[in-house]
C-alpha cells in the first residue's frame, strides 16, 4: 500500500525536543499531557512522545481524510495502548472535543491542563504533491484547495469564477499580499467570460501573463501569492488561527508550553501579537525573543523549511 506520508520531514524537530524537555515536568522525568494541533504525517509527535518522561499522552487533532486514514494504519498500536488520541477535525474544534469523552477524563487525570500544545500550520508535502488537492500550481489538477476535501465548502475554483472582480482583487491583496492584485483579479474575470477555470494550469497561466515580461522567472514563481491567497480563503485560515488562540491558552496547565510554527507573514503576524498582549497581561513568558528558524543543514536537506518561523509561549 502506498504511503502519501513517507519521505514526510516534520521542520525544527530537534529545537521542539530541547524546548518540550526543558518544561519542568520533563526536568523532574514526569508524564506530560501534549496536544498537537496539526498532526499531519505525525513526525512532531512521534519526536515528542520518543523524547518526553514515560507516560505522556498525544491528543491529535487533523482534518485532513488523507491523515485519519494514515493514523489509524501507522499508529494503530498507539492508538490502542492509549498513547495517542486521535481527533478528525480540524483544530478549531479542539476546545469543544476537550469537553468530551474520553479526552475530558484524560485532561482531568493529568491536572486539568495540557503541557505543552503545537501548531504547524504549513501546508504538508503530501498536500502539495497530491494533484487532485489543487493547492501547488506545479501540479495539474482541479482548484479545489480545501484541506479537507470532503467537507461542502466552496472550493478556489468557486472564488475564481463568482466572486465580484473587487472582492478578488480584495482578497489576492490581503491573504496574497499580491501587489498586482487588481490587474490579476481583471484578467480572471475577462478570461472567466470565455470558459469557467476549472485547473491548477488555468489559473497559474493567467497570473503568470498578468507580469511584466522581466519579473516572470524571478526566485519566486508569479502564482505563489495567487495560489496561498485563494487556499487561505477556501479554508479560512487566519479567522481559524485568531479565533483558537485564546482558548488554547486557556486549556495549558501552569507553565504550559505553547508553540506555533509559521510560513508566511500573516500567520506569523497573527501568533507575534498575540503572544506580546499575553505577555503584557502578565499571562505568561515569551521564550522565543526573535523566532527559531531552521539551521543550514535542515535547509539543505528540507528547502521548504526555508520560511518556517517557530515562536513559543510559556504560560
Amino acid at each position: 500500500m502506498h504511503n502519501p506520508f513517507k519521505g514526510h520531514r516534520p521542520i525544527m524537530v530537534q529545537e521542539i525536543i530541547a524546548l518540550a524537555l526543558s518544561h519542568p515536568k520533563a526536568i523532574e522525568n514526569r508524564p506530560m499531557l501534549v496536544m498537537d494541533l496539526t498532526f499531519g504525517g505525525g513526525g512532531h509527535s512521534k519526536a515528542l512522545l520518543e523524547n518526553l518522561p514515560e507516560g505522556s499522552v498525544l491528543m491529535a487533532f487533523d482534518q485532513d481524510p488523507d491523515v485519519k486514514k494514515h493514523t489509524e494504519v501507522e499508529y494503530a498500536e498507539e492508538i490502542k495502548e492509549g498513547k495517542i488520541y486521535f481527533t478528525p477535525a480540524n483544530f478549531s474544534s479542539f476546545s469543544a472535543s476537550l469537553e468530551e469523552s474520553p479526552l475530558k477524563e484524560l485532561v482531568a487525570s493529568f491536572g486539568g491542563g495540557v503541557d505543552l500544545s503545537l501548531m504547524d500550520l504549513g501546508i504538508s508535502s503530501h498536500q502539495l504533491d497530491t494533484a487532485e488537492r489543487g493547492i501547488s500550481f506545479r501540479r495539474e489538477g482541479l482548484l479545489d484547495m480545501r484541506m479537507n476535501y470532503e467537507s461542502q465548502g466552496p472550493t478556489a475554483a468557486d472564488l475564481v469564477n463568482d466572486l465580484p472582480e473587487k472582492e478578488l482583487a480584495d482578497l489576492l491583496f490581503e491573504y496574497g499580499e499580491e501587489t498586482l492584485s487588481r490587474r490579476i483579479a481583471a484578467n480572471i474575470c475577462a478570461k472567466r467570460k470565455e470558459k469557467r477555470l476549472e485547473t491548477t494550469s488555468d489559473l497559474e497561466e493567467i497570473v503568470f501573463t498578468s507580469y511584466p515580461a522581466k519579473f516572470r522567472h524571478g526566485r519566486t514563481h508569479p502564482a505563489t501569492k495567487t495560489f496561498q491567497a485563494l487556499r487561505i480563503a477556501v479554508n479560512g485560515e487566519l479567522e481559524v488561527l485568531t479565533q483558537v488562540l485564546d482558548p488554547l491558552l486557556l486549556a495549558m496547565a501552569p507553565k504550559g508550553l505553547l508553540m506555533a510554527i509559521s510560513f508566511h507573514s500573516l500567520e506569523d503576524r497573527i501568533v507575534k501579537h498575540k503572544f506580546k498582549f499575553w505577555k503584557i497581561n502578565s499571562q505568561g513568558t515569551i521564550l522565543t525573543k526573535r523566532p527559531l528558524t531552521s539551521g543550514k543543514e535542515e535547509l539543505q536537506e528540507n528547502p521548504r523549511a526555508r520560511s518556517a518561523k517557530l515562536r513559543v509561549f510559556q504560560k
